[in-house]
């Protein structure tokens, strides 16, 4: 026979630690939660506007950093663009979304923060990851390869995430490393990239989207239901 005292009360205790994680996601990152949009030049840019390092920048092996700017610095030039199939985009919207142990919990996405920016008043991001772009297998402007980040598996390849650095890096190179075996009791793990540590974390995403995948998303209807 089931305790449904005991039931519900073990749910309404679920509901308040849930409560008090979001509670203390959100005082962790609210500093990133108004983002740098200005195109004057010295303005600090949050995400950041810089294409990747030709050389590695960071070495990851069974998920943590062994090497760091352990290469010479080599530019992205304009021929890389096309040598890589590359471009450049302008980031439509920010969610921050509060994860438990990198998975969705049943039901609706539990967004800390949301913020759509005027991208005619922002700037230009690279728009492949910043680790895996030689491979060719990103573009965060298409909206036909890249699906918006609530319409979609939490675990899809193709989604762009922001690190506390700045680095724009797709969902599988930072799951590569935030779901390592190596890094379970890790609360935060560094930017595959860049090398930064505590840049991404297993209980929180911080999805960018673009303004194709934006208007695509807009435009079907996108099934999205934001819980604060």
């Amino acid at each position: 026979m089931y305790c449904w005292y005991c039931i519900t009360t073990r749910r309404n205790t679920e509901m308040t630690q849930n409560s008090n994680v979001s509670a203390n996601l959100r005082r962790i990152l609210s500093p990133w939660f108004t983002t740098g949009d200005s195109t004057t030049p010295d303005a600090p840019k949050w995400p950041s506007n810089y294409p990747p390092n030709l050389n590695s920048r960071a070495k990851t092996i069974n998920g943590k950093l062994t090497k760091r700017d352990y290469l010479p610095l080599k530019p992205f030039a304009e021929e890389n663009y096309v040598q890589f199939e590359s471009c450049n985009a302008r980031i439509k919207q920010i969610i921050f979304e509060a994860t438990r142990n990198g998975d969705r919990d049943v039901g609706d996405a539990n967004i800390l923060h949301a913020t759509v920016r005027h991208t005619t008043e922002t700037y230009f991001s690279f728009a492949s990851c910043h680790c895996c772009f030689k491979s060719k297998a990103r573009d965060f402007s298409d909206a036909s390869r890249t699906p918006h980040p609530m319409d979609s598996q939490i675990s899809c390849p193709d989604l762009a995430q922001v690190g506390l650095c700045g680095c724009i890096v797709c969902n599988k190179c930072v799951r590569s490393v935030v779901n390592h075996p190596s890094n379970k009791e890790m609360d935060y793990v560094h930017c595959p990239y860049c090398g930064n540590g505590r840049c991404f974390s297993k209980y929180f995403r911080i999805w960018a989207v673009t303004d194709n995948v934006f208007e695509e998303a807009m435009g079907s209807g996108g099934s999205f239901h934001f819980v604060f």
